[in-house]
């Protein structure tokens, strides 16, 4: 399918790329575009771009009704961007370039955070294309593929989100026409965007008889019917979405899709709690009202139905409210007479005695857990016991697999572990072996003041594949000067394997580093250069949280496997791939003024824990 898209749309070929890895010129001119080759050198794979006007085309991410959309770089303003190209036979229909061009221009003069900003439209080479902001930080469709559903509170935020982009959009004259999960996004700090206005309308003009606007899973009734999309439609194809995205399937869903359309004729929406029983109340009514056939039953407009999701996230929030207490059975109350008196008598036998009861937390088993140590220069399962009371550190009893349920803390002073954090300038200053490690994206997106920490464990002799959960922890070295501010992230990110991490030392004093191998900002795998708070393709986004603007001295900041933007995206991040060593990154978010960035402690500290990545095997 890609294949055939690529060669719908014409560009330009690409002769010469350069290995961002290691700087080797490569001779791409008889390779097609948009297939990956292998770098001669360091055997890193590339994508082969090409050229549309002014932009690079980096890699293809999709395709729609009527063109490809791609990764691009804006080669005069210097800025990645997505770039939605319409296929040849389409730019010489002049209907559809009429259809195509009221999306640019509508959306063009949107400017809202949860709607993706146009910020170009032009053609070439017979085709015309609109320029996009890059929102790569995730796909709905791609979240809930093979039913993976989200959770309740996830799941509210994000309609929240879509709802606000919406009702700009219908301020400005908008309907959209096709929601459904592959037209929602995400930005690398979790804010979801609408994009695709596609079959966006203005406001009054009719739809064309016989022609079924929207995606069968999601579309309005009356749409089928034919009447032109508007809130209401919309509302409908949402409520749609956000039933499939916490079940995990569509509320209609037929053999055919005639059949599948057909469905929400013949009987109303499935009651979601009968898939999600967990569910609230509340949830399930808003979506089944929004799912409603009939759209004078249906939310009216946007603002009744945000008020009511404002509710129900308000009400998920608040305390529980603790269920009454039934009154105790006679024979209850008699049995607990008896047990008063029981302990009263050996409250009185402990009194008397002349030697010394141990407490209770004295007299615990020893809890028994399972560590790594180092041993001849490799890592090995340990069994430890400790007592529960005792401060002291736990003494090995004997050498054993890791047992079910165990729990094992890496640091990055185990085995091949490193940690350092690199700077935007100088770039090619090397900050490893510091008692501290630095993040902060700046102000104003300035790449100078930009700081980014890298940290690399070692799983050697860890049975990745049984790892039910894990946990990355840094603790905050010291309070900043952060304005106050409840907005602060800081981002977790991923280097794939094929980046070659592992080669990167944190100083050149270290045995077989060499002058490329010590960690900066020009040469530290999957860095992107000209960001501040994101890193290159060659790493993945795994997780972004709230910070404390100026956490204190000690604190913990936890990357927990929930926190992931996909279902078990740490978990799935350590688990996969061939080598043991793991390379994470973290930068800071860009929406908030930054002054001082946060210090975490390194290995390199000695008071306190350097970064801890914490497992858990199979139950």
């Amino acid at each position: 399918m890609a294949e055939d898209d690529v060669i719908k749309v014409i560009t330009d070929p690409v002769d010469e790329i350069v290995c961002n890895h290691c700087h080797t010129t490569i001779n791409v001119s008889a390779c097609p575009s948009f297939m990956h080759v292998e770098c001669p050198s360091c055997h890193a794979r590339l994508p082969v771009p090409a050229q549309l006007a002014n932009f690079v085309l980096i890699e293809l991410f999709g395709q729609g009704g009527m063109g490809a959309v791609f990764r691009g770089f804006d080669s005069s303003l210097k800025r990645h961007v997505a770039i939605k190209v319409m296929k040849k036979e389409f730019s010489e229909n002049p209907q559809f370039v009429e259809q195509f061009l009221r999306e640019a221009r509508a959306l063009a003069a949107l400017n809202h955070p949860n709607v993706v900003q146009i910020y170009n439209y032009g053609e070439a080479k017979g085709q015309h294309y609109i320029v996009m902001e890059l929102v790569d930080g995730g796909r709905l469709d791609l979240m809930i593929k093979n039913g993976k559903p989200l959770g309740e509170t996830t799941l509210l935020h994000m309609a929240t989100d879509v709802i606000k982009g919406l009702h700009a959009a219908a301020n400005a004259g908008l309907t959209h026409g096709d929601i459904k999960p592959a037209n929602i996004l995400f930005s690398r700090e979790g804010a979801a965007k609408v994009v695709d206005f596609g079959l966006a309308r203005f406001q009054g003009e009719q739809s064309k008889p016989g022609v079924i606007l929207g995606t069968p899973f999601y579309v309005a009734p009356e749409v089928v019917r034919g009447k032109q999309p508007d809130q209401k439609a919309d509302i409908y194809s949402l409520g749609g979405t956000l039933f499939h995205a916490l079940t995990g399937h569509p509320p209609f869903n037929g053999p055919t899709v005639p059949e599948t359309v057909i469905a929400r004729f013949k009987a109303p929406a499935p009651d979601i709690r009968t898939l999600r029983p967990e569910l609230h109340a509340e949830t399930a009514a808003l979506i089944a009202r929004m799912l409603d056939a009939d759209p004078f039953t249906r939310y009216p407009n946007y603002d009744s139905l945000m008020a009511d999701m404002a509710g129900i996230q308000k009400n998920l929030t608040a305390a529980p409210v603790r269920k009454p207490r039934k009154a105790p059975l006679p024979w209850v109350l008699a049995l607990l007479g008896l047990c008063a008196l029981l302990a009263a008598g050996l409250y009185g036998l402990r009194v008397h005695s002349t030697r010394p009861q141990p407490a209770p937390s004295e007299i615990q088993s020893p809890r028994k857990r399972v560590v790594m140590k180092l041993v001849n220069g490799k890592l090995i399962p340990v069994t430890v016991e400790e007592s529960a009371a005792s401060d002291s550190p736990p003494t090995a009893t004997s050498s054993s697999p890791a047992s079910a349920g165990s729990e094992i803390k890496l640091t990055t002073a185990t085995g091949r572990g490193a940690d350092s954090y690199i700077a935007g300038a100088p770039a090619t200053m090397v900050q490893g072996h510091s008692d501290f490690l630095w993040v902060k994206a700046g102000q104003g997106n300035r790449i100078d003041v930009a700081r980014k920490i890298y940290l690399r464990f070692d799983l050697s002799g860890i049975n990745r594949q049984q790892l039910t959960n894990a946990s990355l922890t840094l603790s905050a070295a010291a309070t900043g000067k952060n304005k106050a501010d409840d907005r602060y992230t800081l981002q977790l990110w991923g280097l794939h394997e094929n980046a070659l991490g592992v080669n990167w030392v944190e100083s050149s004093s270290e045995p077989g580093a060499d002058s490329s191998t010590p960690l900066h900002w020009n040469n530290a795998p999957g860095n992107d250069t000209k960001a501040v708070e994101r890193m290159s393709a060659d790493a993945e986004w795994i997780a972004t949280i709230k910070v404390p603007a100026n956490p204190a001295a000690g604190e913990p900041i936890v990357f927990a496997n929930d926190h992931s933007q996909r279902p078990n995206g740490l978990l799935e991040f350590l688990r996969t791939g061939k080598s043991d060593l793991r390379t994470f990154m973290i930068a800071a978010d860009t929406n908030t003024d930054q002054k001082a960035g946060w210090k975490f402690a390194s290995k390199e500290s000695g008071r306190m824990p350097p970064p801890t990545l914490t497992l858990q095997g199979a139950p």
